[in-house]
Order: structure tokens, then sequence, then C-alpha cells
């Protein structure tokens, strides 16, 4: 697990790597290396391997596109491949579709592939590599998903994990990593159950610290780690501009206001309504709904435009309450609500607690740097209301950005360039007219985007000294990115998991980088956003519990009396429970 904080030179470790042990090892049937990532990022390794490897000297190929190699023998020809998780995933999906798979065993799961690997048929599959590399790591962190199903099925000698941030929103996210690691024996499920996972979440039945113990000496055994304030004999590893960090609290103009204290309003109504009659976790997903639009309304009224109706329609939830109806559920708004799950961190059943998979579809930050630093400002509109189409953080936005040129034009200093994130592709949308009015010429990267538009994409916002601001996706564009050309970041909204924050956050504070980096974070005053910020800092405390000191663990014994079907039984009871006790906590706070 190679889990150096973002910027410090992962991608160039791993090629590293790759060409010194090349010659040195006895080859197996394919002297290639496998290396999964983002399709964000194979424009990376392709420009990291022709920067840093002579010509000629490695054979790779891009394992993407409808004219991909489907030969496996021609493909284990190669010394790189390089391929994304997205077609990692869908190429397993269409073996399980076709019924090329493990058999199940009693209790109706498939078998586990830590123990009895899946058989496939896709080309990727069918390669038994050298070496395989999963890039940002962190997004196989669900072992239930097709993407990570498919990753720890792959054949490989040697395994490598890449991700500065291994953790997301729980410590069991740390699990799948240890499975496709093949980390015995904790990549089987029920020993990383009983010997860390249940002693941690457990603490009222168990002796919470052995389970802390194991897990930091398991972590310190597989883990290579750097931090970008670690020193050497007394100097630092890398020197890095300085990072000045703002937090920016915006009061939102009266209309926004308005609809804010309404959604707010009938959501905290609902949810005190479901927690006296015990029905909370059968409406979740529901109240996910809610916090969605409170958020939204932070940000811009017009991501929320059938309020009226929508407000109306939990009107009718409520009251349906009382004779225990609920609304029906088709397929459009399943998938929906599933989107909510798994956009909160968590798409666990609320009656089962089984993880829900569709076959298509990072983590809490790792950064030792101090955060005290931050300097907060309060930015106040108390008699202006917003009037032409944008919004109160889309106005804060603007303003800054053209305060900033202003100073670079005062100062005679080169322009500024600047990243705009965003979780909502929407947003990027109503950025960019008011961008355009302000004189800013601007570029933009989301999901939607083919691989050639965000190659140029990407390199238009590097090259052009015009375009000093690039859009971008939160989940797009905040991984594995290398934009040291910009020198500011902007965050538009809180997001549930402060690992993505962290994430876009280095795509700038990174190796290479030449100037002082500011980050701006926008937040709503008196909102919902300042309790997401507090759920922020109990993932991040997670993490550092699991990664601090080492010491070592007592017994790695398993047997606690049950028998199979007992002990899975008792696992689904207490992963439920804990499930619905912490949703409960969350939802208290956002709603407080």
């Amino acid at each position: 697990l190679l889990q150096d904080d973002m910027g410090l030179g992962k991608t160039i470790e791993v090629i590293s790597l790759i060409m010194t042990s090349r010659a040195s090892v006895r080859l197996p049937a394919s002297q290639g290396t496998l290396i999964v990532c983002p399709l964000s990022t194979v424009q990376n390794w392709e420009e990291q391997f022709a920067a840093h490897v002579k010509p000629n000297t490695v054979k790779i190929c891009i394992y993407h596109g409808p004219n991909r190699i489907q030969n496996p023998q021609e493909l284990a020809k190669y010394d790189i491949v390089i391929t994304t998780y997205n077609l990692l995933s869908i190429e397993y999906g269409k073996d399980i579709k076709s019924g090329s798979t493990s058999t199940k065993n009693k209790g109706g799961s498939h078998n586990d592939m830590s123990q009895t690997p899946i058989t496939v048929n896709s080309t990727l599959q069918l390669v038994n590599w050298y070496r395989i590399v999963l890039d940002e790591a962190h997004i196989i962190k669900d072992p239930n998903t097709s993407q990570s199903k498919a990753a720890c099925s792959l054949t490989g000698e040697r395994r490598w994990a890449l991700t500065g941030t291994p953790i997301q929103n729980k410590l069991d996210d740390l699990f799948s990593l240890i499975k496709f690691l093949r980390i015995q024996p904790f990549c089987n499920k029920s020993s990383w159950n009983s010997q860390i996972s249940k002693p941690i979440k457990f603490s009222a039945t168990y002796d919470s610290n052995t389970g802390v113990k194991k897990l930091q000496t398991l972590m310190k055994s597989i883990t290579l780690r750097r931090t970008k304030n670690q020193k050497v004999n007394g100097k630092p590893i890398l020197t890095l501009p300085e990072r000045i960090d703002e937090l920016i609290t915006l009061d939102l103009a009266p209309s926004e206001q308005e609809l804010y204290d309404k959604v707010r309003s009938k959501g905290r109504a609902f949810f005190h309504q479901l927690k006296d009659s015990g029905n909370v976790m059968q409406h979740y997903v529901h109240l996910l709904e809610i916090i969605l639009r409170m958020r939204q309304v932070c940000v811009h009224k017009s991501l929320f435009r059938d309020w009226e109706r929508e407000l109306a329609a939990l009107d009718e939830q409520m009251e349906g309450l009382k004779d225990d109806v609920k609304p029906p559920l088709t397929r459009q708004r399943a998938l929906h609500l599933l989107g909510l799950l798994r956009e909160s961190g968590d798409d666990s059943c609320c009656s089962c607690g089984s993880v829900v998979d569709t076959f298509g579809a990072a983590a809490a930050p790792m950064n030792d740097q101090k955060q005290d630093k931050t300097r907060e400002r309060v930015y106040a509109w108390p008699s202006v209301d917003i009037s032409d189409g944008q919004s109160t953080k889309i106005r804060a936005l603007v303003n800054s950005l053209a305060q900033v040129r202003a100073q670079n034009m005062e100062r005679n200093e080169k322009p500024s360039k600047s990243i705009v994130f965003s979780q909502w592709t929407t947003v990027l949308d109503l950025l960019q007219e008011p961008l355009r009015a302000a004189g800013f010429k601007f570029t933009r990267l989301d999901g939607k985007m083919t691989r050639q538009d965000r190659n140029t994409a990407m390199n238009t916002f590097k090259t052009d000294p015009d375009c000093t601001v690039i859009l971008l996706s939160l989940k797009a564009g905040g991984v594995g990115l290398n934009l040291t050309a910009a020198n500011r970041v902007y965050i538009m909204e809180p997001y549930w998991n402060p690992a993505v924050e962290s994430q876009a956050i280095d795509r700038c504070h990174r190796m290479g980088q030449t100037r002082v980096v500011n980050t701006v974070r926008f937040i709503a005053k008196d909102t919902i956003e300042e309790n997401i910020r507090r759920l922020q800092k109990a993932k991040m405390e997670l993490a550092e519990m699991a990664f601090k000191g080492g010491g070592g663990g007592g017994g790695l014994g398993d047997d606690d009396g049950l028998g199979a079907k007992g002990k899975r039984r008792e696992k689904a009871r207490e992963n439920k429970e804990q499930m619905a006790k912490q949703r409960m906590l969350d939802l208290s706070i956002l709603f407080a």
C-alpha cells in the first residue's frame, strides 16, 4: 500500500519500480504491469512515462476505446498496459451476466475471492500479469461493487495499491485494499471483522485498544507512507510553497434564505416525526433527499427548481406516515435514491444492511499538515437580493477572481490560474455565463466528457496564458490530475467526504508547484453546510486513528463459538445495528 501524500510523486515512484525491476526478475506468463486508474488520469500516466523513460524503452498500450486489443496473448506482450476502472468493471459485468462466474456457497453469496478467484473471460482477466497497480485505489473501497470485485479477481504476481486517502467514510473502507493485496488472514472478511472491525466498532463489548493496535500494526507492516512535512536528518523531504487556507462564510441573500428556511423547516419536522414513530431507517433515503435539497439551495436556488411541488409532496408523505403509506418505487427513482446513498458515503440497505451494487459505476485525508492556519472571513449581503440569475456563492466567486486579477495587474505579476470545484455539473453550467460576463477565459472538465475532450481541456488550461480558470467536477477532476499551473483552488460547497476535498486541493499543491497556493472554501452561514463540516472532522479523526503509531496486537484466533450460519446472522445483525446508530447520530447533527 503506497500511501504517500497527494502530490509527492507516487506515479514517478511506480515508474521507477517498473524500470528497475524488469531485468532482474524471473518472468511469469507476462512481464507486463497493468495499471488501473480513473479515466482522467490516463493522460497523466502517458505524460509521465514520456517525460521520465527513454523513447522505445518500453511498449505501452492504452487499453481503452472500441478498438482496444481483444487478444490476451497480444496484450501480454506489452510492458505497460493502462486501463480504467470503468472498463475493467464493464468487462467483468459482461462475464457475470453471461454466467461465467464462480458458483455460490450455501449462504447464497459469492465465494470469497481471496480464497477462490472468480473465473472470467474478459481480456484483462485472462492475462497473468507480473504486476498490478491500482491508482487512486480508494475507488474500490466497497468490496461488493463490480469495480472492486473485478480488481480483486485480476491474476498477478505482485500487487500495489496507490492512494493518499485510503479511508473515505468508515473503517471498513480499508478492507477492500487488504482484500486486493491478499494480506492473510485479514483478506478474509470474517478475520477482518473479528480481529479489527468489531473490536473497534463495538467498544462497549470489546477491548477497543486491541483492535486499534492490530490495525495500526497491520498498516505499519504493509504501508509505505511519506508526508509533505516529513523530515529526514532534520530536513524536509520536499519543500513546497506555502498553502494558505481560507474558510469564507457567506450570508445567504433574503430570497435564498427564505427558501432554505422552508426546506429546513419541512425537513426537521419530517425527521422528528420519523424519529418519534421509530421509522427513521425505513425512510432514510427520503431524508437524504431533503438534505440534498438543503445543500443545493445553499449554492443556487435553480438547483431546486420544483421546490413547491416537492415540498407539497413531502407534506403528503408526512401525512401518509399515519397510515404507513409509502410512495411507489419506480426503477428511475430507485436509481436516484441509490445515488443519494452512495453520495452520502454509505450505500447499505436500511433493511438488511447489504450493499447494493449496479454494474457500472476519495477517502479521510491523511495529510499531516496542520490546518490551524485557516483564515476565516464573513461576507454578508444584508439588503441585496439576488436578481441577476446569480447566487450568493457565484457572486462571491466571481468577485474573488476579479480581485485577484486586479491585484496581479496592479503588481505586474503573472496572472493567477484558478481551479473551481463543484460536485454538481449544473453548478459548472451556471458559472459559465457570469465568468464570460466578467471577462474570464475558462475551460472545463467533467465526467461526461470523452478522453480526448478531457485532454484538450487540460492542455488548454496548462498552456494558454489567457485561460485562467478551469471548472472541474469534484469526482472527475478531483483525483490523479497534475494542475500545478494553477495556484488557487475554490471549493463551492462542502462534500460529505473530506478526503475528496483534500484530493482536489492537492491537484495544484504538489511537487512541481512554484507559487504560494491559496485555497478558498465557501460555506453558507447557519446552514447544513456548517453541520457537514462537523461530520468531516469526525471522519478525519477516524483516519488519523487508523494510521497512528504501531505496536503489537495479541492473538489472531477467530473462534467465538458460533457456527458458520450463526456467525453470518450475528455479523449481519451487528452491522445493521451499528449502521442505524451511526446514521441516527449523523442525521441528528445535520438537522440540528
